[in-house]
């Protein structure tokens, strides 16, 4: 304490609990204060320590950029978030995280477990060329923009590639990237209308008989003749083919 030459410090976790009324706050940043003192302390009574508390309200990822029946999620070296300054659709979208000025990355990511039609709109404003907002499929980037471009559909079809036949899922990311520590623009990218459109399915399961009849060429010199053999299958595969596309 003050004067006494001597102090203790302990570290106190504190419980904030909101109100109601809190739940029904716009999303955005609120700030409040937390005054802390100590009753056996009259110079703490009198000069109580006060701590500013920030709420960052959000949008869920989902319901940013429209679609519930995929899960979101997040990542990188910040954050996505649901906004509602800047939107395509319903008055609220999914922006990337802010980024120091640096080379680093965020990203906003689902898994798709079907083969069809993904469609999308997106916006970014950075550095040309070196700030790129990236649609990746599988780890692979198939499309990019960067600059000053505003809201654009986008539309891809999700094909069952190598990755999807092994996983069982077609792995979707939008990546906010930059590549040199420059920011231009409002530094961002945003998605919003996220929309995906499953093909119908012809699921086949043979049934396995026990024994499969092969006739095979016999050479009997002058005679052509053929005999039978039988023989037990070792297994058989499930398959699930698009009725669009049959390969």
């Amino acid at each position: 304490m003050p004067g006494s030459g001597e102090g203790t410090q302990h570290l106190v976790d504190i419980d904030v609990e909101l109100t109601a009324a809190a739940y029904d706050l716009l999303p955005g940043f609120y700030t409040a204060t937390i005054s802390i003192t100590h009753d056996l302390s009259q110079y703490y009574l009198d000069n109580p320590q006060i701590i500013t508390v920030t709420l960052h309200v959000k949008v869920r990822l989902c319901e940013a950029v429209d679609n519930c029946d995929l899960v979101f999620t997040t990542g990188g070296d910040a954050e996505w978030y649901g906004q509602i300054a800047e939107a395509y659709f319903d008055d609220d979208a999914a922006q990337s995280g802010a980024l120091p000025d640096t080379t680093q990355n965020t990203w906003l990511e689902t898994e798709i477990d079907n083969l069809g039609d993904l469609t999308f709109w997106w916006r970014v404003s950075s550095e040309e060329n070196y700030a790129v907002l990236e649609l990746l499929i599988n780890d692979e980037v198939v499309d990019s923009i960067s600059g000053d471009v505003g809201w654009t559909e986008n539309a891809v079809y999700l094909d069952a590639t190598p990755f999807y036949l092994a996983n069982g899922y077609n792995k979707v990311q939008w990546r906010y990237a930059k590549y040199r520590a420059y920011p231009v623009g409002e530094d961002a990218g945003w998605v919003d209308y996220v929309s995906f459109e499953a093909e119908d399915y012809l699921v086949a399961n043979p049934s396995a008989p026990s024994v499969y009849e092969q006739c095979m060429p016999v050479d009997l010199g002058d005679l052509n003749s053929t005999s039978t053999t039988t023989y037990t299958p070792v297994s058989y595969t499930h398959l699930t083919l698009p009725t669009k596309r049959i390969v």
